[in-house]
């Protein structure tokens, strides 16, 4: 860039090539770093328990359990309840949802025809699972 006597202004070639190669590398900066950035994950954890460790025909069986959404409570979650029973047959619980505190519970009663042995309580949320186990006394006779 020169002054020239007569008060004009006059700018070098180079100097629009260089403001040029700037303006292109900030579009390209701008475009990479949204076009490639990072797609933010969040992490869910499902945990899911039972009141007792055995139970017998005819109870009913409490479940309870949270979902945590990086590491907070989890308001409003669909949570999908299952309970397989030894021979790998599942039941699945009604539609459940997390309350204000991130939990959730439900129950299963355990007919008077189930098999003895220990089944399993899986709760999913988003993809990811907790399981819980209990078992019906094998020496209680079936009715």
């Amino acid at each position: 860039m020169q002054i020239s006597k007569a008060g004009e202004l006059t700018l070098n070639p180079l100097f629009f090539w260089a403001i040029q190669g700037l303006l292109a590398g900030v579009f390209v900066s701008w475009f990479l770093l949204f076009r490639f950035r990072k797609q933010v994950v969040s992490v869910v954890v499902p945990s899911v328990s039972v009141a007792a460790a055995s139970y017998k025909h005819g109870d009913t069986v409490a479940i309870s359990g949270s979902i945590l959404v990086d590491g907070q409570p989890a308001t409003s979650e669909a949570v999908t309840v299952m309970v397989t029973d030894p021979s790998g047959t599942p039941t699945d619980l009604p539609n459940i949802a997390t309350g204000a505190d991130g939990t959730f519970a439900a129950s299963y009663q355990v007919p008077p025809t189930e098999t003895p042995g220990t089944y399993t309580v899986s709760a999913a949320a988003r993809g990811q699972t907790a399981t819980a186990t209990f078992t019906r006394n094998p020496a209680e006779p079936l009715i």
